[in-house]
């Protein structure tokens, strides 16, 4: 177990304050004549220049330290914070075989993951966030959450999000690499940002087992730790999969019929013809219908079938098995009609180009 603790005030140095010292200082000093008013009124600001440069310092070195405990659990953001406001950060993980259970208590912060740090970091993996505290503003993939405290949510932290708060907030985050979530969720990108209680039933136990495994967790044997990772995979998929999809507004059957979608259209990315209609004939239903669907879901069908297209793309681009596939034949064989098109779009989607991808040791994910 490790625990980390970083504190800091922003100071804003005014006119006000300065007047306010002015006119201290001439109740207690007399003064001469102009010129030694003036050189005390120097002194003045020399002296709190210097100290609130001090603490400008400090600040910086303290949201320094901080990001840099945020990068190295979750994957690079960019960090801020507002100087009017006092900072407050604690961080504590333990590790379970791959799994990584983390307490993170903090006020004041904005922390926004881009194209460009997905790029440069390769960070592969989802986060169970219980709020405990507070509230959390959080979007991804055009879709926005206000978490509240007693509620859990999944986040996909290999792709761009924001993450938001001015008031203190406390959650513990369980997160779990994309290839061992997959083996017990199909396609869990398409379930983050759902509000999933933590108050009653499955929600409750979920929660008092994260608490116990963040105070707990390193006593589980190394031997059984491979195991149990699985094991609590599976339990918090259930949380998931429990609820019928009420922040999307789904039904059951609704939620059952959109996971056939998805998975028809992974199945089909490397046809180039692939379109919203094959997808409606592919599971009989009607166009219209598979539209209102996806926009019930919160993404249209053919923005759905592109980034499927671009995050296999990725997967292919880092596979050593494929190394001596040119960028142009995993092109093709994610369904883009031409590599120029591809580059564009690739360009956009991770903020670098895939040859850039490909030697920047990004990595690699199950499909």
């Amino acid at each position: 177990m490790s625990a980390v603790v970083v504190a800091g005030k922003a100071l804003a140095l005014e006119c006000a304050v300065l007047n306010a010292f002015m006119r201290g200082a001439e109740k207690r000093v007399a003064f001469d004549g102009p010129r030694t008013k003036l050189w005390w009124f120097l002194a003045v600001i020399a002296r709190r220049g210097a100290m609130i440069g001090a603490e400008m310092a400090r600040v910086a070195q303290t949201g320094l330290v901080w990001n840099s405990i945020i990068n190295n659990a979750f994957g690079q953001v960019a960090m801020r914070t507002r100087e009017d406001v006092p900072f407050f950060g604690r961080f504590r993980h333990v590790s379970i075989a791959g799994l990584t259970v983390a307490e993170v208590a903090s006020a004041n912060e904005e922390a926004v993951r881009t194209h460009r740090h997905v790029a440069r970091d390769g960070e592969d993996a989802f986060a169970f966030a219980l709020l405990r505290e507070g509230e959390l503003e959080l979007e991804q993939y055009g879709r926005s959450l206000l978490l509240r405290a007693g509620c859990f949510t999944l986040f996909d932290l290999g792709a761009p999000y924001r993450l938001a708060h001015r008031r203190h907030t406390n959650l513990v985050a369980l997160k779990i690499p994309t290839g061992l979530l997959r083996t017990a969720m199909a396609a869990p990108e398409y379930r983050v940002l759902e509000a999933f209680p933590a108050t009653g039933g499955i929600g409750r136990i979920s929660s008092a087992l994260l608490l116990a495994l963040a105070a707990e967790g390193e006593a589980i044997p190394d031997q059984m730790a491979s195991a149990y990772a699985a094991r609590l995979t599976d339990m918090f998929c259930m949380l998931v999969r429990q609820g019928p999809g009420e922040s999307r507004g789904l039904t059951v059957s609704q939620e059952q019929l959109y996971s056939r979608c998805c998975a028809l259209i992974d199945s089909r990315l490397a046809d180039a013809d692939l379109d919203p209609a094959q997808v409606a004939a592919g599971v009989g239903i009607s166009l219209r219908a598979l539209h209102q669907l996806f926009q019930k879901a919160g993404r249209p069908v053919a923005q759905q079938i592109k980034l499927r297209r671009l995050e296999r793309s990725r997967k292919m681009l880092l596979d050593p098995a494929r190394k001596s596939e040119t960028i142009k034949m995993i092109a093709m064989n994610c369904g883009f009609r031409s590599q120029q098109h591809f580059s564009t779009l690739f360009g956009q989607a991770y903020g670098c180009s895939p040859k850039e991808a490909r030697q920047g040791g990004l990595r690699p994910t199950d499909s």
